[in-house]
């Protein structure tokens, strides 16, 4: 168990080294700036959320207490799709801002006009990507801890 619980320590220096770069590079401020849902960060909060929560049980983990432990992981396996799931919700959503009003009322001789539909139409479409790639991206780490986890506590049974 000790192993599984610096491998998961690892994951989490690595996970933080690597949102720390991406802070470093201004990165979190274009995402921040493309998700005009916020989306993106909702799911990295359950991400740290249920990181947090994998330790502990790593941590705190007992045979006599099997059952329950059993249910906790089952949370986490539930958190880790619902992160995948959140990700696909802003894709629609992204698709629904870039497809939804941005072509009412359209007049291809209005120069504004147009400039403001393909400003709606990048506005969605970088929603929906990026709301994807951080829903796959948590939703794999996430998955990574709990193989770990779960190989780590059944060496010990």
């Amino acid at each position: 168990m000790k192993d599984a619980l610096l491998r998961w320590w690892a994951g989490v220096c690595i996970s933080t080294a690597a949102v720390a770069t991406l802070g470093y590079l201004g990165l979190l401020h274009t995402l921040w700036d493309t998700d005009v849902t916020k989306l993106s960060f909702v799911i990295m909060t359950l991400y740290v959320v249920i990181t947090g929560y994998i330790g502990w049980l790593k941590m705190t983990y007992n045979t006599e207490y099997e059952e329950q432990f059993k249910s906790h992981v089952n949370v986490c396996w539930f958190s880790s799709e619902a992160m995948t799931t959140m990700g696909m919700i802003g894709t629609v959503i992204g698709f629904l801002i870039m497809l939804g009003p941005a072509f009412a009322g359209i007049d291809i001789d209005n120069s504004t006009k147009m400039m403001e539909v393909i400003s709606d139409l990048g506005a969605g479409m970088s929603t929906a990507l990026t709301t994807t790639l951080v829903g796959l991206i948590c939703s794999l780490a996430t998955k990574a801890q709990l193989v770990n986890l779960e190989h780590g506590t059944k060496s010990l049974l």
